[in-house]
This record gives structure tokens, sequence and C-alpha cells, in this order.
């Protein structure tokens, strides 16, 4: 019953315009999170039915204020009575997305598990009570936003030919995911979250969005404004931190990003990001001292070589590179045939396909399944031939199934084998798809540019720094390019 009142009364007041509703697990709690006011509940079942009592304490003097006392009749009319409180409260905090109590109780039970698939089996259980409630909807889109992709576009239909019973609030946070997840244009992105802050201006996640979209657009002040309105609502969370932090990366606020990630430091996961921003600063000895405690961190002796191997490419040390995962003898066959893949891939940015051929064929006599990195290398090592023969070769390949995949293979290989054209009108594609995010695809699409000699338009494409992930398999050729562009000099 406790987790409902703090649901429902957070989610109400979530509208406020004066207010910022956080929750607090005990007294030590509200201070750490600065609030002003403290507001304690009873909730206690009479014969006349439901009885809440509402007390406000003065923080700073724990001075009661003031107190409410409100009824219901009935065991069942829990959510009228939370709404009302939170009208009591401030006028302008909106009702729950529910009026049906078990529908409320599916969806906390939902919210208390950390099993996937539970969650999602609780969030459809409340939906299928009540089919009109948008806050099941949308919690439920970003789960399976980053659990079952392939279930999103449905759900989201499904929402929509419910929205109109939503609360102006859930349909606002609705149209921002949907536009969100369907790759709108960064402006359209910007004009849904905007609409989310008209109803609720202390919404977190909005203000967390607009300010991602304010650094992929480039601003700095814009990104930062609305990160620093976040993070005052919710200091020292460590996700928005992050997020800050690698915006900061796009917009080449090295040294601030820098400070934000040491504040991070004891979160191992940081310190590839870490690493990246140093070196992107110039400092190559701090920035291989941070990736040398990254390394350390890794019980796995494969899967440090090969983090050690991407890291030294990276980082422009090729010759060590090469000379690590060519010397080092992996436990797992599998890890081995990455490493065949890597240098595969590292010969072929040297435009060396021969001998990019001769590893590509390693990797894959040590682990010849579908979708592996042996097969993608084994098939971009064929783009140094003729453009329209090879496109046909990834068209009948593994990768057909998988358009998003099959795409990027394109554009790398296309890009790799010196078919500059159609590697341009690859990546454009993806970056159209993606809104204008994807700041791989930008970086490509002017390194693609460049090689035509349209110099002009290719600095039109905003290339930014991004931090690449150690375990992709086309990280060093974006990477190099987005520093060929911005001038950095990492390669």
């Amino acid at each position: 019953m406790a987790n409902a009142v703090q649901l429902v009364l957070q989610t109400d007041l979530s509208t406020s315009r004066a207010l910022i509703p956080s929750l607090a697990g005990d007294d030590s709690g509200t201070f750490l999170v600065g609030a002003k006011e403290v507001l304690r509940t009873t909730l206690t079942l009479r014969r006349s039915g439901l009885h809440l009592t509402a007390t406000f304490t003065d923080n700073s003097t724990q001075k009661v204020e003031r107190a409410v006392e409100l009824q219901a009749s009935g065991s069942t009319n829990l959510l009228p009575l939370l709404n009302a409180l939170a009208k009591q409260i401030d006028s302008n905090s909106t009702v729950f997305s529910t009026k049906n109590d078990r529908a409320l109780q599916a969806y906390l039970k939902a919210a208390s598990t950390n099993q996937m698939q539970q969650r999602v089996t609780g969030l459809r259980d409340a939906l299928s009570i009540d089919p009109a409630f948008g806050l099941a909807y949308i919690t439920l889109a970003e789960v399976d936003a980053q659990a079952a992709p392939a279930d999103l576009q449905g759900l989201l239909q499904t929402a929509g030919s419910r929205e109109s019973s939503f609360t102006p609030f859930d349909r606002a946070r609705l149209n921002a995911l949907r536009v969100r997840y369907s790759h709108g244009p960064l402006r359209e992105q910007e004009s849904a979250l905007q609409a989310v802050l008209q109803i609720a201006p202390n919404q977190p996640d909005a203000l967390v969005g607009l300010g991602t979209l304010g650094f992929l657009s480039g601003s700095a002040t814009v990104g930062t404004r609305y990160f620093e309105r976040a993070m005052a609502l919710n200091p020292g969370n460590p996700t928005v931190l992050r997020a800050y932090a690698e915006g900061l990366i796009e917009t080449r606020q090295f040294a601030r990003a820098e400070k934000i990630l040491v504040g991070l430091d004891n979160n191992l996961a940081v310190l590839p990001e870490l690493a990246v921003c140093v070196l992107l600063q110039g400092d190559a000895p701090r920035a291989n001292a941070v990736a040398a405690r990254l390394f350390a961190s890794i019980p796995n002796p494969d899967l440090k070589s090969l983090y050690q191997g991407v890291w030294l490419q990276l980082s422009g040390q090729t010759a060590k590179a090469n000379d690590l995962l060519t010397s080092t003898k992996f436990a797992q066959p599998a890890s081995q045939a990455i490493a065949y893949s890597e240098l595969s891939m590292w010969q072929m940015i040297a435009h060396n396909f021969a001998s990019a051929r001769s590893w590509a064929a390693k990797a894959q006599q040590i682990d010849p399944r579908p979708g592996t990195f042996g097969s993608i290398v084994g098939l971009l090592v064929g783009a140094d031939g003729p453009a329209d023969h090879w496109r046909q070769q990834v068209d009948a390949s593994f990768l057909a199934a998988n358009q998003p995949l099959k795409e990027q293979a394109l554009g790398y290989g296309f890009f790799l084998g010196a078919h500059y054209a159609e590697a341009e009108q690859t990546w454009n594609a993806i970056l159209q798809r993606s809104g204008g995010a994807d700041l791989r695809a930008r970086a490509m699409l002017a390194a693609a540019g460049r090689q035509e000699g349209k110099t002009d338009a290719a600095r039109a494409f905003n290339v930014q720094p991004f931090v690449p992930e150690f375990g992709d398999l086309y990280a060093s050729v974006s990477f190099f390019e987005m520093n060929r562009d911005l001038g950095i000099g990492v390669r």
C-alpha cells in the first residue's frame, strides 16, 4: 500500500509548477535530496472506509505545518483518495493514469521485480485489466525498446489507439516516445519533449532528452542548460551524469567531461569513456594509464587481450595492436577468431585487402558460424571488387535477414573498398533513418564525401566526437574518420 501511495502522488504531482516531488527512504534521505517540505501519509481501513492522514513538515525546523484528512467509502477507492490529496497539495496536479486499483497493483508488482520477463508479464497484466492505462504502456515501451525491440512498434500502435483516454501528461509522453523510437528528425524529437515540459516542467526524462538533443545538435550551451536542470532535480544520479559527460564529449568539452567521469570513477564501466576522453585531449600517456586500469579490471584473459588490442589501434598504436593480437594465444577458439577478424579489418583500413583476406580465412576456419565477426569480415574482404557484384553477395548472405546489420556492412564495406558514391548513398540512408542522430553515420558520410571531393558538403554533416565501443568490429574505421574530419590527431 505504501508503494501505491508513493507512486500515485509522485506521478500526480509531476505536473506541478511549484513543487518537485521526490521519494526519500528515510529522514536522512530528505536532506540528501534537498527537500524543503516532507509529506508523510498514514492510510487506515475503518468500518466507514479508507482514511488518509497527510502531514506536512518543514524539513529545516521539523515542525508540522499542516495536516490533511481525507475519507473514502469502501476499501477499493484508494486512487480517488490519492488524486484528491494531490489536488489539495497543488491545483496543477494531474490524475493518475488508471482508475482501477487492480491495474495499479499489477503495475506495482511489475515495478518491484528485477526479472525482465516478470516485469513484462506484470505490465501486460495491468494493461489487460485496464487497456487505457497510459503509464503502463509507456513503461512497457521503454522495457521493450531494450528487451524486445521487435514488439515495440506493435505496442506503440496499440497505445495510440487508446491514447484518447489517456491523461494529457501521458499523451505527451507517449508521443515523445513514439517520435524517439521512430527516429524522427532531431527537431521533431525536441518539439515532442518540449510538449512534455509544457505540462510537467520538471520532468527528468524530458530534461535529459532535450539536453542530449542539444548536444547532438552541436550546442554545448543548450545541452548543459537542460542537464544542469535535470541534475538539480536528482543530484548525483550516475545515469544522468554519464549522459551529460557523453554530451560534453560530443561538443568537444573534454576537460569538463573528464571531471564528471572522474567523479564516477568508482564505476569501472566509465573507464572506456574516460580513457577516450583523455585521448581526445591529446594526452596519450595519461589515456594509456586509464586504459591500463580498465584492462586490470577485466578478469577474462581473452577479453583483456582483445580490449588491449582494440585500444592500441584506436589510440594510433597500430603496430603494437597488430603485434599483440598476432602473438597472443587465446584460450577460446571464438576469441582467437575475433582477434583474426580485427586484424583483417585493420588491414582493410590500410587498403591491404590481400592480407585482410588471409586473416579473414583464418577467422572463418576457426569459427565458421554465420553472424560471427569472421563471417562478416569474410564478406567485407570482397568489397574491393565491383560494387554491384559485392552488393549482390551481401544481399544473398546471412545478413539479408537483418536490414540494419546488412546496411552497416554495406556502408563500411563500400567505404573500405573505395566505392565512395555507394558508401555515401548507404550512409545517407542510415543517417536519415536515425533522424540525424547517428554520429558514426555522420562521420562516415562526411568521409565518403571528402573522398569524392565534396569538401563543402562534407562539412555540413556536423561531425562530432564520440566514444567508440571496444566490442564493435567497425570501431576503428568510424573513429579514425571522425578524428580525421575534426583534426584531433589521434591517428
